[in-house]
Order: structure tokens, then sequence, then C-alpha cells
């Protein structure tokens, strides 16, 4: 199964037909790889209710598996005897490292030497190959500080034999998260709820977003908020590449959405 996708798409319509296509298939799959319907757990805090999405639970302790999983799903044609390269600093290289042993691939992890924790250099090292890249500042091809691991994994992975899984700009990353927007609405108890989430790289909140809105239906509203630094991250980014791009539209979407209600 080889699907192809822009790199700039209308998210929401995207992973819907891609979801009414492979969605059936995909959920059966990632539970049959130890991958869980994670619990909502429910506690009050000055009178509010709030569920909590135990993805801790997952393998790997984290969301991550979820994007991984679905990423693999969707392109396990593509890495079928190849070395997969990708760029990471934390949850999502675990992840990868964890289920590439289960599906006998080979990973190569590039690392930021002073940005990542020694001992998840340590973990990495044992789950594939470790590549540390110095630090050397603004990266213009990636438009981002410290973007050089990110350049390398990409080269590399246009190599033959590699493939590059990428997670900061592919659409197919918010994939396996729509799976918990469909559970969280399986689940819920309430007519109406606030989603609230911290955001990284926007796979997940995209893909619980589209999960939500498909279960609910597309009255509802998603809006965004982004803190003072991160939105002077994006404006100094903006002034070095002369533009500035989101793939989330729909609605009241923006680029990193954080909440989302029906």
């Amino acid at each position: 199964m080889k699907i192809e996708v822009k790199k700039w798409v209308d998210i929401f319509a995207w992973l819907e037909e891609t979801w009414k296509r492979y969605g059936e298939e995909f959920q059966d799959w990632f539970y049959s790889i130890r991958g869980k319907w994670t619990p909502l757990e429910k506690i009050e805090i000055d009178g509010i209710q709030i569920y909590l999405k135990r993805e801790d639970l997952q393998p790997v302790g984290g969301l991550k598996y979820r994007t991984v999983a679905g990423l693999i799903h969707l392109r396990r044609d593509e890495l079928e005897g190849k070395t997969v390269t990708t760029a990471t600093s934390g949850n999502f290289g675990k992840a990868l490292g964890y289920l590439a042993r289960k599906f006998g691939f080979d990973v190569e992890f590039y690392v930021l030497k002073k940005r990542v924790d020694p001992i998840i250099r340590k973990v990495f090292s044992r789950m594939g190959e470790l590549v540390e890249v110095p630090e050397t500042g603004y990266c213009p091809l990636t438009g981002r500080d410290g973007g050089r691991a990110i350049t390398n994994a990409m080269i590399q992975g246009e190599q033959p034999g590699y493939v590059y899984l990428d997670q900061h700009n592919d659409p197919r990353n918010a994939f396996g998260p729509f799976l918990t927007g469909v559970e969280i609405a399986e689940d819920i108890e309430e007519d109406e709820i606030t989603f609230v989430m911290g955001v990284g790289t926007t796979g997940t909140i995209r893909g619980v977003t589209a999960g939500l809105r498909y279960s609910f239906g597309k009255e509802s509203r998603c809006r965004g908020r982004a803190s003072r630094k991160f939105q002077a991250d994006r404006s100094q980014k903006q002034s070095r590449t002369g533009k500035f791009k989101t793939v989330q539209r729909g609605g009241e979407h923006s680029g990193n959405s954080r909440s989302t209600g029906r």
C-alpha cells in the first residue's frame, strides 16, 4: 500500500478520506501490535470535571506510538527491506525503534548531540544506529534552528536502500492519532467537551482534532492558542524564509490547534 500525499493539504479532508478507506483495517492492526484503547480517567479539580486520556499506557509510554504505527501502516510497502532514517530527540524515536524491531527493519537515529539527553542517546544506540550531528545553528533548508539533524536524515533517506520518516511535515503523522479522537468520542459521557493538549510537531493534535470532528460532526469548531515565545519563533522563521505555511484548514481551525469542542 503506497499512499501519495502533497506536502500542503487540507488535513481534515485528507484524513477523513484516508480513514474511510483504511481506518477499520488500521484499528484491527494497531490493537494486534499491542496498541491500546487507552482509558479516560475522570478527575475533578475546583469543581471542573477533567478526563485524562491515558496515552502513557501505550508501549514505550507515550502517544507517539500511535503516530509511528500510523506511518508504518500507511508506508509499510515502502519500508520492507529498507533502513529508516529519522531526526528525533525522544518519544518518536523510541516508538520507531520498538516497532522497527517488531517488523524487522533497521533505523538510523539522527540527533543533535547537545540537545538530546545522554540516556535517550543510549536507548537509541541500542535500538539502531545513533548518528550524532553537531549543533550548527539555523538551517536554511529546513527553516529551523538545529535543523541539521533533519537535513542529514532527509539526505540519507534519499539514498538507495533507505527511507526517511518525517515527523515534522508529513500529513500522514496525523493518521494514527485520528484513532485517539475516535476513541474519545466513543468513551466520553458529556454532550460538550473542550479538548486540551500540549503541542510539539502538531501531528497528534491534528489527528485527534480530525477524529473528534469526524465523530462529532463537522459543526465542531477548533481553535488554537500559541505562547508568545512560539509566535515569536514563528515570526523569526517567517522573516528568514519570507513565507509562513500551515497544513491545516477547515472551520475555524488554524495551525497548532489546542482545543476542540462540539
